[in-house]
């Protein structure tokens, strides 16, 4: 079995900023904070639990993010922040400028409308937020449970948000065996979902990449960056790819396999709210 950590990239829609989940050890999570104009990174905290990666969302100025998180421990069944909540934070740190317990795992999560404006993915019940992370007058939440049960209720809805389209719906049966492949494309970028493994390196959803007719193999991420590269996560590194031919080219951008979880606190900055733009 290989121990390759897992990557998985949100971008911000008007800054050259992006946010990565690096998971691995499997109860382990960092964040890391990327400049794309750059590919210069801010290494930020470490989390021992679950982040739901696909059900969090970046500012469109990169300034904030928005995580769902899962802590299973018995403090946090019985303290008033649950096992479960949705908070809002400065990247690459998680500490948590707004907090919304769930108290389960289904939903949960949200995305920016703009910088100062949260879709916040819970039932009227769990949209209050904790007394002691309560944000600004000015930061505007409206909630709105989706029909979706998991990570569809926000992915889906960012994906359409920032150009994607979705060419076919999967067909998955009772046990997980995909039917038909779930096919979304963006700009001749093709996320393909194949197979369901809980099993498998950066399971459960398998997904493969592929521009146009050329494919990119198995990938735990990928998108077109706010410049316009192709960028892709694969084997714990993130690579800039270019296809001329059908001739695939990877120039390897960083490689964040040999990351050991490390106590780190976030700095006065973050955690603070600062004026937002609108």
């Amino acid at each position: 079995m290989n121990s390759w950590c897992r990557l998985y990239a949100i971008l911000a829609r008007c800054a050259p900023v992006g946010v990565i989940f690096r998971r691995g050890p499997s109860n382990w999570v960092k964040v890391i904070k990327w400049h794309t104009e750059t590919d210069t990174f801010e290494h930020g905290q470490w989390f021992k639990g679950r982040i739901y990666e696909r059900r969090g969302d970046v500012s469109p100025d990169g300034s904030l993010m928005v995580y769902f998180a899962s802590k299973q421990s018995t403090a946090q069944f019985q303290g008033d922040y649950s096992y479960s909540w949705t908070a809002v934070s400065r990247p690459p740190y998680l500490t948590a400028l707004a907090l919304y317990p769930k108290g389960d795992t289904w939903n949960g999560g949200g995305l920016f409308e703009d910088n100062r404006t949260l879709w916040l993915n819970h039932p009227d019940h769990s949209s209050t937020p904790h007394p002691d992370h309560v944000p600004p007058k000015s930061f505007r939440v409206r909630n709105n449970i989706e029909i979706f049960g998991e990570d569809r209720s926000i992915v889906d809805k960012r994906l359409r948000r920032d150009g994607w389209t979705c060419k076919q719906p999967a067909d998955i049966w009772p046990g997980g065996y995909v039917h038909k492949e779930g096919i979304w494309e963006r700009d001749g970028l093709h996320m393909i979902l194949q197979e369901i493994d809980f099993q498998a390196y950066a399971g459960p959803y398998i997904f493969h990449y592929a521009i146009n007719d050329t494919s990119l193999g198995r990938c735990t991420w990928g998108d077109w960056d706010q410049q316009g590269r192709l960028v892709i996560a694969q084997e714990g590194k993130l690579w800039a790819v270019t296809v001329n031919d059908d001739v695939i080219t990877k120039r390897e951008i960083a490689d964040f396999n040999d990351d050991e979880p490390q106590p780190i606190d976030s700095p006065e900055w973050a955690r603070r709210w600062q004026p937002v733009r609108g």
